[in-house]
């Protein structure tokens, strides 16, 4: 019988069901909190993205470091350069 009553009460009218301001408000707040959200995992991104391109500069400029480093020792090291600067020398 309970079950009989809820379907004689149901509204039988075709027109939308409009949500209350409360309802409203929730939606919204979720909507935001979706695009806070959205925004802040583009922000790690975009953060992460800089700090990766930055440790790729560092990695870059290591590697030149090294390479003129290595190439300074040969200058120095090289067998043609000494004698020449011990004749400067002289």
């Amino acid at each position: 019988m309970h079950k009989a009553r809820r379907r004689a009460q149901a509204p039988t009218t075709t027109q939308p069901v409009v949500p209350n301001e409360s309802v409203l408000m929730v939606l919204n707040g979720l909507a935001k909190d979706e695009k806070v959200a959205k925004d802040e995992k583009m922000a790690k991104d975009g953060m992460h993205d800089i700090e990766e391109a930055f440790q790729e500069e560092e990695d870059r400029e290591q590697e030149l470091r090294i390479n003129i480093n290595a190439n300074f020792e040969d200058i120095v090291n090289d067998d043609k350069l000494l004698f020449w600067e011990e004749l400067s020398f002289d």
